[in-house]
């Protein structure tokens, strides 16, 4: 006969979700962020950079107005070293790989906050409360899943209602590993690559939207984040 389980843990065994189970993914998180950055210090390290247009961005950080740096889902791995220690606010998922996404960020200077994975209204609220009081934010508008450089609602409301203006933002390198089967075709740039950061003219939406639809505004940070994407892969050839 078998004997019934009754759900509770034998002397001595950890209970699943207890303690120890928090510790250690604790420590998985702590190391993977630290290796991660580490491996991203050393190939930023064997990079040659170049920047486009950062004036955009220090003119606006030198002046009273708040900023909203947007870059695709694709391209976002050379920005944790390009704009390292100007504190942006960046968000990420509250799962695992969020909290080594944030561990990253924390390592290059910048606030990453993360939220639960929500649709809607409720997501956003989220994002206004953390945004609260903070001079600079960055967000991947076709994030986190896509589809691949379509921008979405959120985008355009937060930047609408905290009365934030967008910076639009590329980057190309050569070469680089492309990953075809990922939804947003992540971009990685190998070492010793040639990478270039390109930010293009900030966008400044208005509260009520300037008598625009939030799709013509969708569109028109699309059109500035592929302009910046083609300046910065023409910048290589």
């Amino acid at each position: 006969m078998k004997r019934k389980r009754s759900g509770k843990s034998e002397p001595g065994q950890a209970r699943p979700g207890g303690p120890s189970d928090r510790r250690e993914r604790l420590w998985r998180v702590y190391l993977l962020a630290f290796f991660g950055s580490s491996i991203l210090s050393l190939l930023h390290r064997s990079w040659q950079t170049e920047t486009v247009g950062l004036e955009n961005l220090e003119n606006l950080l030198g002046s009273q107005e708040r900023i909203l740096v947007v870059f695709w889902h694709g391209k976002y791995l050379p920005f944790f070293t390009l704009l390292r220690d100007r504190g942006a606010c960046i968000f990420s998922s509250r799962s695992f790989r969020g909290e080594v996404i944030a561990g990253i960020c924390r390592r290059f200077g910048h606030h990453c906050l993360t939220i639960p994975v929500r649709k809607g209204e409720g997501a956003l609220d989220l994002m206004r409360g953390a945004l609260a009081g903070r001079k600079m934010a960055a967000m991947v508008p076709d994030g986190p899943g896509g589809p691949y450089h379509q921008v979405k609602h959120g985008v355009i409301r937060l930047a609408s209602d905290l009365g934030m203006t967008l910076l639009p933002a590329s980057a190309a390198a050569r070469p680089r590993l492309v990953l075809t089967r990922r939804w947003d075709r992540m971009e990685i740039p190998l070492p010793f690559s040639r990478v270039r950061l390109t930010i293009g003219p900030p966008i400044v939406i208005p509260r009520d939207l300037g008598g625009h639809s939030i799709d013509w505004w969708e569109e028109c940070v699309r059109d500035a984040l592929e302009s910046a994407g083609e300046a910065a892969e023409a910048g290589l050839k």
